[in-house]
């Protein structure tokens, strides 16, 4: 494998579904390459230790940004990484598309001094486990991202006082876990070990009704300063006729997803300006619009996203007549049979959509043919 020496100019390489085998072997050369700023490897069979990867990813001099995709048969048997390495890594973006263990960080960030961004999708623990962690000053650290498992809010608080001081984003998503639920927890914590954060964006999900997702979102400051959101009519919105409705007024922009409409919402968004569909929601508990009348104001929409190819194309004009100030339309379209377009283009709907709607900018992401 020596042979990728003589490229000496290479900058960026992209290892797609390669056996580690050969990956082990090529990356013991890369070290020859004076340019190689960019590395994303991607093994195609399962790794028993990443230990090994990040010791010679980490020994690259000159690498910038890596992006790290592996697979493991069982997440609960992945081994912590452990290795001892003298010099410091170069590595400033990681990104870490795999499991990766809270009993790691320590060894992680002790060789990352110059890491300004890190972004683990799949972070996990135990929910009974301390580590005692020691402190370690990344001052250009500014923007994380963690998807969090069985991690409790108290061992993740351990991690931003240790090593997160600096950042500007934090990012993080977790899954039945309500103990990240508590405003005040948060403030405190922001206020003494965050004091330059910018930017927070928690995503939490649940497999339960309602009232978790009330139990979250009606927390102080979370209800009032949220700004973007999205609605998973199966999971967090089941029927309740036994609570009022709530209206989240800090809301502006609402993803929709799931393909379940459900009516009788308890929450409403009042000031949405924009929304995006992701998924079509048929008829189950009634249509999609009788749902999205329920949860917003359709005549204030200024943008609307169709990012789905199933949803019919006269749901989609009945839903523009709706929306009377609609400025963007974005979508993803369809092919439609010859006959059907001439009865919807005949259809009163159309006609007096054609003469009122106020869209100057619309998009169609894929083209269309008709039969």
């Amino acid at each position: 494998m020596s042979f990728i020496c003589d490229f000496i100019q290479i900058e960026k390489l992209i290892f797609d579904h390669i056996n580690s085998i050969y990956l082990d072997k090529i990356v013991k050369h890369l070290i020859h390459l004076p340019k190689l700023h960019t590395l994303i490897p991607s093994p195609i069979d399962y790794i028993l230790n990443s230990t090994i990867i990040f010791t010679q990813v980490f020994c690259l001099k000159k690498l910038k940004y890596c992006k790290l995709t592996y697979r493991v048969k069982d997440n609960k048997n992945v081994l912590p990484i452990d290795f001892d390495q003298y010099e410091q890594s170069s590595i400033e973006y990681l990104i870490i598309n795999s499991p990766f263990q809270y009993e790691s960080f320590q060894k992680l960030f002790i060789y990352l001094s110059k890491l300004r961004h890190s972004s683990i999708n799949y972070l996990f623990g135990s929910n009974h486990s301390q580590i005692d962690f020691y402190p370690i000053h990344l001052k250009d650290l500014n923007y994380i991202f963690f998807d969090l498992h069985s991690i409790h809010f108290h061992q993740f608080e351990e991690l931003i006082k240790n090593f997160f001081h600096h950042i500007k984003v934090l990012r993080i998503s977790t899954f039945n876990d309500s103990s990240y639920s508590h405003t005040k927890q948060w403030k405190e914590l922001i206020s003494s070990s965050m004091p330059n954060l910018h930017i927070f964006d928690m995503n939490n999900s649940y497999t339960s009704a309602m009232h978790r997702f009330l139990y979250l979102y009606l927390s102080g400051q979370f209800r009032s300063k949220r700004k973007d959101h999205t609605f998973h009519w199966q999971f967090d919105h089941d029927i309740d006729y036994y609570l009022k409705k709530h209206d989240f007024k800090s809301v502006k922009h609402i993803n929709i997803c799931s393909k379940r409409a459900v009516t009788n919402s308890v929450i409403y968004f009042s000031n949405v300006i924009e929304l995006t569909i992701k998924n079509y929601g048929k008829m189950y508990y009634g249509s999609m619009l009788t749902a999205l009348q329920q949860i917003l104001p359709l005549k204030q929409l200024k943008k609307l996203i169709i990012d789905c190819n199933d949803i019919p194309v006269q749901q989609v004009i009945n839903l523009i007549c709706l929306t009377p100030n609609l400025h963007f339309l974005k979508w993803n379209f369809q092919s439609i049979v010859q006959t059907k377009l001439k009865s919807i283009e005949q259809s009163e709907n159309f006609r007096s959509l054609s003469n009122t709607n106020k869209i100057q900018n619309f998009q169609i992401l894929h083209c269309c043919s008709f039969d």
